[in-house]
């Protein structure tokens, strides 16, 4: 090998292959153990992490459509309060937004009504038929 002197030598570690003991390899056993379990548990959080993001994203996107829906048609359905006035001259029963007076419907007065087991108003305002035709599809 040719080494002159002390001088000529410089220390340093570097990876090379060693045997395990027992011990060691019982070590790293229960360690890669341990480790899969905790595999398993982060797994488990991140899948039902996924599936509840999931959920939340849906109800989101549903949300998201149903306010630029009523941005596009510029309308909502609420609930308002109403009258129905029954008219037995005219055998209808006309139904009004309380809030602005406007007819939003009318039927046929129902046999039951007819026989008078209804509250009779005096003087129902004349269906607005305007009103009534602009009502919107669905109501």
């Amino acid at each position: 090998m040719g080494i002159s002197s002390l001088e000529d030598v410089r220390k340093f570690e570097q990876p090379l292959r060693c045997e395990l003991t027992d011990g060691e390899v019982a070590h790293h056993a229960s360690e890669a153990a341990e480790k899969r379990q905790q595999w398993k548990r982060h797994t488990l959080r991140a899948k039902e992490a996924a599936k509840s993001a999931k959920i939340e994203i849906e109800g989101l996107d549903r949300e998201i459509s149903i306010h630029l829906q009523r941005v596009r048609d510029r309308w909502e359905y609420r609930d308002v309060p109403c009258e129905e006035w029954y008219d037995r001259e005219a055998r209808e029963v006309v139904i009004i937004r309380t809030d602005t007076g406007v007819a939003t419907d009318s039927r046929p007065v129902t046999d039951e009504e007819r026989q008078g087991r209804i509250p009779v108003a005096t003087g129902p305002p004349a269906p607005d038929q305007d009103a009534i035709d602009r009502k919107p599809a669905g109501s």
